[in-house]
């Protein structure tokens, strides 16, 4: 999802933030296409994007793997519903936010399968609030069943039931770093703060 108009950036197209030299957006579609359980990734953008629209055109125009869809930039419901009208998926699918960029090719073929297994019709992933790197603040804490979690962007859902509230599977990991998302400048040199320490390892 990379259509919305990120007003917290001061009005910068998030998705193509430089992030320790590329732009935000690259991590999530570098994950996805890492993962075993994904097969093609579609990015919802939208009139408020064109800076990234070009950059998708530019950067994977060659990718039979990667393509955008155009959505209405109404909000992350709205247009996660809109591009599964528009692209007929009749079938579960993931979505993941473009502001999540350390988010792993382990953590997505993990939710996908135990979303497969679970029965459920949707899954939520969630970071448990306890694991979190230090000085992180996140914007939104949950409780689930009487646990502080955060939510990392990552979900699936039924194309099939987009009309209904789907019966959903709470997935809580441990790894911090998939609560980090990138909502506001600060937060762009957090992320190259546990980049660059996790090199240097």
């Amino acid at each position: 999802m990379a259509g919305g108009a990120a007003t917290r950036m001061g009005g910068v197209e998030k998705p193509i933030v430089p992030l320790d030299g590329r732009p935000l957006i690259a991590y999530v579609i570098d994950a996805l296409a890492a993962s075993q359980k994904i097969g093609h990734i579609y990015v919802a953008v939208s009139g408020r994007v064109p800076m990234t629209v070009e950059y998708i055109k530019t950067a994977y125009g060659s990718d039979p793997g990667v393509s955008a869809v155009m959505t209405p930039g109404a909000g992350y419901v709205e247009d996660t519903a809109y591009a599964a009208e528009a692209l007929g998926l009749s079938r579960p699918f993931l979505v993941i936010s473009s502001d999540v960029p350390l988010a792993t090719p382990e953590v997505i073929d993990e939710a996908v399968t135990r979303y497969e297994d679970s029965g459920c019709e949707a899954l939520s992933v969630r970071v448990d609030a306890s694991s979190l790197p230090p000085g992180l603040q996140p914007d939104t804490i949950l409780e689930d069943d009487g646990k502080r979690n955060v939510p990392a962007g990552i979900n699936i859902v039924d194309g099939r039931l987009m009309g209904r509230y789907q019966r959903e599977l709470i997935l809580v990991v441990t790894d911090g770093r998939l609560a980090v998302n990138v909502n506001r400048p600060k937060d762009i040199a957090f992320c190259e703060r546990i980049i660059r320490g996790e090199r240097s390892l």
